[in-house]
């Protein structure tokens, strides 16, 4: 098998950022939603604790769209999980975003990359939720694919940066998860 740029970026980051997605992954609010036990004190604890960083992270990318005519490509999807948190009789638990992680273009790829990836884990954990939670719950959050165009429109982005401008990519990626994981620590004492 040929290698290719486009693989070569892809395979860093996954392999630069593969310790803290698994805590990510399996951090005890998020790892219920992938469980067959999962209920709604549950899933609105994981909504709940995602909202805040989610929606902040999301915000700082829709902000970049004067800079970058690309991210306007970008589907939001935090009014989804802000309208399925209403639904539920919730509310974020509180965030704060004290520094901008978007320095420039390769910042905010590292940011998309934490997003979009969520779109593929979401699609695992929907299916989840149609067998283990009740259908009047809502889902709309979890059911939100990413345009199947996306993923190959953020990689010819990330590939048309500059070798130098790596590190910055791989930074911001790893800075992203770290936020969120620290969050969802924090938030644990919020539960119910």
């Amino acid at each position: 098998m040929q290698v290719t740029p486009e693989s070569v970026v892809l395979k860093t980051l996954r392999e630069a950022t593969w310790p803290i997605h698994q805590k990510l992954d399996r951090h005890p609010l998020l790892a219920p939603l992938t469980s067959p036990k999962l209920d709604k004190r549950l899933y609105t604890n994981a909504l709940a604790a995602l909202a805040g960083p989610f929606t902040a992270f999301e915000h700082s990318v829709h902000g970049k769209a004067n800079q970058f005519e690309w991210v306007t490509e970008y589907q939001i999807r935090s009014g989804s999980l802000s309208s399925d948190l209403r639904q539920l009789g919730s509310a974020p638990f509180a965030f704060t975003l004290d520094n901008c992680l978007l320095e420039d273009e390769a910042s905010l790829l590292g940011l998309l990359y934490l997003l979009e990836g969520s779109r593929f884990g979401a699609s695992v954990i929907a299916r989840n939720l149609n067998q283990a939670l009740p259908d009047d719950l809502p889902k709309e959050f979890f059911s939100n694919p990413s345009p199947p165009e996306w993923p190959t429109y953020w990689l010819k982005q990330a590939n048309q940066l500059p070798r130098s401008a790596h590190d910055k990519l791989l930074s911001s990626a790893t800075k992203s998860f770290t936020i969120f994981v620290s969050h969802l620590d924090l938030s644990l004492k919020f539960t119910t």
